[in-house]
């Protein structure tokens, strides 16, 4: 092709002076002086001029021949001959790609999103009857990935894929296929735990597409820097569940030791009330005992006159029925001025 160009431009220079010669005693009317040769000359360097094409540094880009790539070029100033050749251009650095969008921009309404806005993708994720988790319900999220990739061939690029916009629709719908097929099958709880995972499926199948890099001769000459799962995003009602839930479960252990303390406190207040009263009784027991083998009484004759006196301290109405009950009085009487004595 070049060589083509190279001969048809010495063609034309070394035509240039004999047309020149040629025209030289050509009669023009009018005071025009023409001289064909140098007309020849100028007319292409001005054809020269209008041929460069610059490509920028961060580009990398191709002569195409009506819509045939011939080769690939770097960034500079470049040659290609106007109306046969043309210079296509496409980025040299990464691209990245957020599939489905920028959150930000994500619209959840029912009409259709307003321009610049997107429907994001939403993953239902399945139920696991084997626990109350809220994570483990059958739940739907929004799901978020980013892949980075960099053209590095346009003579393989072009051909199998076109356009940067295309290669972006591909990847995109590659790798949501990718990613709903393995986390339809896990619970939300699951899927937060296999991002790894989940980055190993969806660089598979980009592979898959597009080659496993640049040298690929069967590739799309994409060399992929990376991709992974961003985010799996809930909604508000859930998120504020799942924000609330350590704290509830805090409040819930607190609740939980508080009882256990006042069940302690309480069993330790009722031994040592038992305890008392028990040594009280005992002590009692010894003193009635004492009592009784004083007086030379019985110990329920003894608990009878006992119970009596303390009716008559009281000031209680007391009834004394029988020889004994007035004999065992004088007896117990008799005791306590003896102990005065």
């Amino acid at each position: 092709m070049w060589r083509i160009f190279a001969i048809a431009y010495g063609i034309l220079l070394l035509l240039a002076p004999i047309a020149g010669l040629a025209t030289e005693n050509i009669p023009i009317p009018g005071d025009w002086d023409i001289d064909l040769g140098w007309l020849m000359v100028s007319a292409l360097g001005v054809y020269t001029v209008a041929s460069l094409r610059s490509v920028n540094k961060d580009e990398i880009g191709g002569l195409v021949f009506f819509g045939k790539p011939l080769k690939q070029i770097g960034p500079g100033l470049h040659f290609a001959p106007l109306g046969i050749l043309r210079i296509e251009t496409v980025p040299s650095t990464a691209i990245d790609i957020r599939i489905p969008g920028p959150q930000d921009k994500a619209y959840r309404g029912e009409d259709p999103p307003p321009p610049g806005m997107f429907v994001p993708v939403r993953i239902t994720f399945k139920k696991s009857d084997e626990s109350a988790d809220p994570l483990d319900q059958r739940i739907t999220a929004e799901l978020y990935i980013f892949v980075r990739a960099k053209i590095e061939d346009v003579m393989k690029f072009w051909p199998n894929i076109g356009t940067v916009d295309e290669f972006r629709k591909e990847i995109a719908d590659t790798v949501i296929s990718a990613a709903s097929a393995i986390l339809n099958q896990k619970t939300a709880a699951e899927a937060l735990l296999s991002f790894e995972e989940i980055s190993k499926v969806i660089t598979t199948a980009i592979e898959n597409l597009i080659g496993e890099n640049s040298n690929d001769p069967n590739g799309w000459g994409v060399n992929l820097l990376s991709a992974r799962v961003e985010m799996i995003c809930f909604n508000h009602s859930l998120n504020s569940a799942l924000t609330d839930l350590p704290e509830k479960i805090l409040g819930l252990q607190v609740i939980e030791r508080t009882a256990e303390i006042e069940k302690k406190r309480l069993t330790l207040t009722g031994e040592g009330q038992a305890n008392a009263a028990r040594s009280l009784l005992e002590a009692e027991a010894e003193g009635l005992a004492r009592k009784a083998e004083a007086l030379k009484m019985e110990g329920k004759d003894l608990l009878a006159l006992q119970t009596l006196m303390d009716a008559l301290k009281e000031g209680k109405q007391v009834v004394i029925s029988g020889p004994d009950g007035l004999s065992n009085l004088l007896k117990m009487s008799q005791a306590v001025l003896g102990r005065k004595e």
